[in-house]
């Protein structure tokens, strides 16, 4: 791989290299498509490539572009199509399609190269087997519950299995964490220690008599429990400083500079200041702590040891106050335009210092208000327990966490389900989200609290040989040694909700021929075991690994039969350096029979990733992993919250899949090499909440691929594909096209691309030519048409160009993606990226005239058809068949009035030639 050199620095070299690798991947894309269904290449090929886009949107999109592609088939446009980019639902279709195209490849090599004659799901009357397809697809379109009562109740099982094992294993393992604090407190300061008898006269409950606490107050100020004080001493420490430094805020020690003074005397003057408004407060604690009795008691040796602390640390904070802080604000040579204004630098001190103790106190009194808790809830645990003594006592993991996770469970449940509409959320559900997350994420540490308690009381049981152990102390350990175990072993993708989603997916799109012929869904056994890489890589050749079963060594490429599929997710970016790529929350990551990857982590050969076992079904089921624990539609709504992410991730909530994208160090290998809860799902949730960066992670998650761009359009655009058909499914009842605006501000973010509407097509009722574009589509109300009342819009699409940039438009692109590079087909610099100009035909699901009179009576008993929520995933037989014939008569009202298959009936056009489709020019009308 070339690699530049001389001075450039290290983010410029980091990406180049990532161009250079994209420069690799493109040049295997460009010749196995050129080798496709045997033709020679760049001849046939014209020097372009086409495209058609997929949407996201669940089973509602796969249909609607299962109809799409029926018409372009029996138009025989499919074996002109280069790319087949999906995305979620999209992927369901595209997925089934790949496998049946490389199946019949394989099975009747004869019979290959004719992706349109091969098409798997035609209508009776064009191919028996095609409709026995169709046939299987259309009766088990209720695909999460395909058996009826008995599909629920798996479902059921699945996903309690997922929360309460999540639950299991987060409780106790969080519960040995807080239990060794504890233990270790308990012995950095000892029961008899004076300081700890300090610390409990001052904070003892007795002193408020005659409150609800009084009778709690030996489980309160329990031993066990001084590391919950200390932390609650340091929070309101730390509220005492954020008071301070609001009163210096208005005080005249932030006044400009005076006259004739330096800034360092200045900003000495301020640091003095600072600490002396401090000693009060440190003088109010000392005060409460009541330490004069205990130094008292104290060896003489001992006595000065307060004062000799308290003098070190003053005299430590002075001098990062007095002397650090100075430094900081004389510039630190981060500016090249001088040190910032001493009044401004201390403003931004003070302000971003505020900011930080801020959550820290907030972070430390929640922790240290936990044993309160217990005694607020009388009822659960007082009453139940036994009063005080039950607390004390034991009881701890009883009816209190449950209740907590209940409540939360629901509210995360209501959070799941919204994810799934990939909209924008109103505020009050947003709120109850976001609440509920937070009371979820609370109940999980003081359910530690009070499993640390109990594991606390079988340690000090252990220790005890006078007592013999009672069955409780043994089932504790028993949960304890299993808990830490799972952990340690389970794969955690083979126990989320994405495995049983996987396998509906697959059961029903890619199913075994059997079960087609008995019309009965099972076991899908070929597809199961049919790898991304056999789609158009190579044939599998054994070889022993360290940790892979199989690596594929190469050999001759097979050759592909369909479309090339561009399966598209999202890799969550939390860990990324970059801001553009935090902000987003994600990049688009493609897995593909050649290469997998993004721009944020580069990209590898599929016959490498995952030791070449990445499956068929396994990449299109995370393409539709629409709820994960921070995604969200376009990187954004309630589910990219810190909190709510944190609470998914506790209850198992997620679709995603963890990835392995580096080989792990050897000493981890006994590990689950495919990911578990520590590795990596506990160090990934750690580096969220800390905001930690990384460059190169071993493990990264992969996610629904709306939660980037969601029509399958950015990829294909970045391969500067010069006919692109975008066949959008989503839920849009207000024609707002969130999915196609998302997709255009991130195209001319990263490839300095922009989409116009000034094309014309010719109105055959008007006998006109008319301007094209998005506002066909919005529905108005015809008198005329069938049911009453219901609006219909006068097409179903739309057509567009794609101006794509130049040279040196890319180059200056902050963000430096790297763009597709047709070298061979031109010698000329401005012709080596390709096309300038691309076709955009636009297909969104919508009401037309001329649907069938069964689609017309659904919509009649369903007014929000077709834009019906995509957390409906159990369609009926007559709800796919209506999304099917609108899918069908847009795309036959787009070839019908462009006549775009006339356009290529003498094989691929030259480019001139499609990028002049405006069809006023092209056929003279």
């Amino acid at each position: 791989m070339p690699h530049t050199s001389g001075t450039t620095s290290t983010f410029r070299q980091e990406e180049q290299n990532k161009q250079d690798k994209w420069s690799d991947l493109f040049k295997s894309e460009e010749e196995i498509i050129d080798d496709a269904y045997g033709r020679a290449g760049k001849e046939d090929r014209k020097g372009y490539r086409t495209g058609i886009c997929l949407s996201g949107g669940g089973i509602r999109s796969a249909t609607f572009a299962l109809g799409v592609l029926q018409a372009l088939a029996k138009a025989k446009l499919i074996k002109h199509l280069d790319y087949m980019s999906a995305v979620s639902g999209g992927g369901y279709i595209a997925s089934a399609m790949a496998l049946h195209y490389a199946q019949n490849r394989d099975e009747n090599p004869s019979e290959a190269g004719d992706p349109d004659g091969n098409f798997p799901f035609k209508e009776p009357e064009e191919d028996d087997d095609g409709s026995r397809a169709l046939n299987f697809l259309h009766n088990n379109a209720n695909y999460l519950a395909p058996e009826g009562f008995r599909g629920f109740a798996t479902g059921f099982y699945v996903v309690a299995r997922s929360i309460l094992f999540n639950l299991f294993i987060w409780t106790l393992l969080a519960g040995v964490v807080v239990a060794a604090l504890m233990k270790f407190s308990m012995w950095i300061i000892p029961k008899d220690n004076s300081w700890y008898k300090g610390w409990h006269s001052y904070l003892s409950c007795p002193r408020m008599t005659g409150s609800w606490l009084e009778q709690y107050s030996d489980y309160i100020c329990r031993h066990e429990n001084i590391v919950f004080w200390l932390s609650l001493t340091l929070s309101l420490f730390l509220f005492g400083v954020i008071v301070v430094l609001m009163v210096m805020a208005s005080i005249s020690s932030f006044r400009p500079n005076e006259a004739g003074k330096t800034e360092e005397e200045n900003l000495w003057r301020f640091s003095t200041g600072l600490v002396l408004l401090c000693l009060p407060f440190v003088a109010l604690v000392l005060w409460g702590a009541e330490p004069w009795p205990m130094l008292r008691s104290m060896p003489w040796f001992v006595k000065p040891a307060p004062v000799v602390i308290l003098t070190a640390f003053t005299l430590v904070g002075l001098w990062l106050v007095g002397a650090y802080i100075p430094a900081r604000l004389r510039g630190g040579g981060r500016s090249q335009n001088g040190p910032p204004a001493p009044e401004y630098g201390r403003r931004r001190m003070v302000e971003a210092l505020s900011g930080g103790m801020l959550i820290l106190a907030v972070g430390f009194l929640l922790v240290g208000i936990i044993p309160f808790i217990p005694p607020l809830l009388p009822f659960l645990v007082g009453e139940i327990g036994g009063g005080p003594k039950g607390v004390e006592e034991g009881g701890h993991l009883g009816l209190l966490p449950f209740a907590i996770y209940l409540i939360a469970t629901m509210s995360a449940l209501f959070g799941f389900y919204q994810a799934r509409l990939k909209g924008v959320l109103g505020q009050k559900a947003a709120v109850v989200i976001v609440a509920g997350s937070a009371i979820l994420v609370y109940g999980a540490g003081i359910a530690a609290y009070l499993a640390a308690l109990d594991l606390l009381e079988v340690h000090k049981a252990l220790l005890d040989n006078t007592n013999p152990l009672e069955l409780r102390h043994v089932l504790y350990m028993v949960a304890v040694i299993t808990a830490a175990a799972l952990c340690f072993i389970v794969n955690i993708n083979d126990i989320s909700l994405g495995r049983f989603y996987r396998d509906r997916l697959m059961e029903a799109y890619m199913p075994d021929k059997a079960s087609i012929d008995l019309r009965k869904v099972g076991a899908a056994g070929s597809a199961d075991r049919y790898k991304m890489r056999e789609l158009a890589n190579f044939p599998q050749k054994d070889k022993p690994g360290e940790d892979e079963a199989n690596i594929v060594m190469p050999s001759e490429p097979r050759r592909l039969n369909g479309p090339y599929p561009l399966i598209c997710t999202t890799v969550m970016t939390p860990w990324a350096e970059d801001t553009t790529d935090r902000r987003r929350g994600g990049d688009s990551f493609i897995l593909s029979p050649l290469y997998c990857g993004s721009t944020v982590t580069s990209w590898q050969p599929t016959r490498e990733a995952l030791g070449g076992n990445l499956s068929l079904p396994t990449a299109m089921a995370i393409s539709g992993a629409a709820a994960n624990p921070g995604g969200g539609f376009a990187g954004s709504g309630p589910t990219t919250n810190i909190v709510v992410a944190t609470a998914m991730t506790l209850l198992s909530m997620r679709l995603g899949y963890w990835f392995r994208w580096r080989k792990i160090a050897k000493w981890r290998q006994w590990l689950n090499p495919y990911g578990n809860h520590l590795f990596p799902v506990t160090t990934n949730l750690l580096r969220r909440v800390l905001n930690s960066k990384t460059k190169n992670p071993v493990f990264v998650e992969l996610s629904d691929g709306g939660h980037f761009e969601n029509l399958g359009l950015y990829e294909l655009v970045r391969r500067r594909c010069a006919l692109i058909i975008v066949c959008d499914g989503e839920s849009d009842p207000t024609t707002a096209y969130n999915n196609f605006t998302a997709a255009i501000r991130l195209i001319r973010e990263d490839f300095a691309a922009e989409i116009e509407f000034n094309m014309k097509i010719f109105d055959k009722s008007g006998g006109e030519f008319q301007p094209s574009g998005p506002q066909h589509i919005v529905a108005r109300k015809h008198e005329n048409e069938y049911p009453k009342e219901v609006e219909f819009a006068r097409r179903g699409y739309f057509l567009g160009t794609i101006r794509y940039a130049s040279q040196s438009q890319l180059e200056k692109r902050i963000r430096k993606v790297p763009a597709a590079s047709h070298s061979k087909y031109g010698k000329a610099p401005e012709e080596k990226l390709g096309p300038e100009e691309g076709l955009l035909i636009y297909l969104k699901s919508a009401l037309i005239p001329g649907l069938s009179i069964s689609t017309r009576s659904y919509r009649g008993g369903h007014p929000e058809f077709p834009y019906e929520s995509t957390t409906d995933q159990f369609f009926s037989m007559e709800q796919f068949e209506a999304y099917r014939d609108v899918g069908k008569r847009i795309a036959g009202q787009m070839l019908d009035e462009t006549d775009l298959a006339l356009l290529f009936k003498d094989g691929r056009p030259s480019w001139s030639g499609l990028i002049g489709f405006d069809t006023s020019r092209r056929f003279g009308r």
